[in-house]
């Protein structure tokens, strides 16, 4: 954005921010409306509701590694 800014001003700077941040905003907007749409159905529901002890064990996983690699517990 920088480079953008010094050759081409404002408007090179302005022009280099959209254009980073648009695609991937376009894609967010796309799949929240699919996932709007799908999360009102009963089997993605049940699904995301036998997920959720999938992401504590996951979460868990992640704090005793971190904990581990610090030093902070030792095995």
């Amino acid at each position: 954005m920088f480079k953008e800014y010094s050759s081409q001003g404002f408007a090179g700077a302005v022009v280099s921010a959209l254009g980073m941040i648009l695609p991937s905003l376009i894609i967010i907007l796309i799949v929240v409306t699919f996932f709007y749409k799908a999360s009102k159905n009963r089997v993605v529901q049940s699904a995301f509701y036998g997920l959720r002890p999938m992401n504590v064990g996951l979460i868990f996983y992640a704090a005793i590694k971190f904990a581990i690699s610090n030093s902070l517990i030792g095995l």
